[in-house]
């Protein structure tokens, strides 16, 4: 019986240090002509757990898996007709009202660490290379508006944006560091798939045939 206690007391103890351990998660997208590259680095208690995700290379990956089961259940799978989209709209509406009630409650959670994004941009010509970079910094502006009106901003953004006249280019380099608790993340996630599944019939299509054998 104490051996019991004893492996129950170190569960609870593990899990409950798993739930409150800080998450660092730092992304950096690279684009060049040479390069193009999204990365996902996650840390936890202070570097001695690494992972880091390639975006591009999961997402190659996952396109590929899925055409080839969309080539294998291609006859058996029944898809809903744009009709029956038109007619879901009012449901869509409230679900992503409803999930984004929820992202907004946990971002509130999430603290950004570092913001730096830098930049290259530039045209043959002058004056279009300056409508561009105007284009550039409004739109930079407007996503660190919207950001931090949903997350803690604690390290002031490093943003540059450098004008190349002397030919057409394109570079961008962002870096952002964001931490938060396992417990919030773990918390949001459940709430979320439990939302999805009691409304996963609004994306079936016997949806359809119930609604209309109901209105007959």
């Amino acid at each position: 019986m104490y051996w019991y206690v004893m492996i129950l007391t170190a569960l609870i103890l593990i899990f409950f240090i798993i739930f409150i351990t800080k998450l660092s998660i730092k992304v950096v997208f690279v684009y060049t002509q040479q390069q193009q590259q999204c990365l996902i680095k996650i840390r936890a208690w202070f570097g001695m757990v690494r992972y880091t995700i390639d975006v591009f290379s999961l997402t190659e990956k996952r396109i590929n898996q899925t055409k080839q089961e969309d080539i294998e259940e291609e006859t058996e799978q029944e898809h809903l007709s744009f009709s029956d989209w038109l007619n879901r709209i009012p449901d869509l509406i409230k679900i992503a009202r409803d999930i984004h009630t929820m992202l907004k409650a946990f971002l509130r959670k999430v603290k950004i660490k570092q913001w730096q994004w830098d930049s290259q941009l530039g045209t043959e010509d002058a004056a279009a290379t300056g409508v561009l970079i105007g284009f550039a910094w409004s739109l930079k502006g407007a996503a660190v508006g919207i950001v931090t009106r949903y997350m803690k901003l604690k390290a002031q953004p490093q943003l540059q944006i450098q004008p190349v006249f002397q030919g057409n280019i394109m570079t961008t380099h962002l870096e952002c560091s964001i931490s938060f608790r396992v417990f919030q993340g773990v918390l949001a996630g459940w709430k979320i798939f439990r939302y999805m599944r009691k409304k996963q019939s609004v994306f079936l299509p016997e949806r359809a045939d119930e609604m209309y054998q109901t209105e007959v």
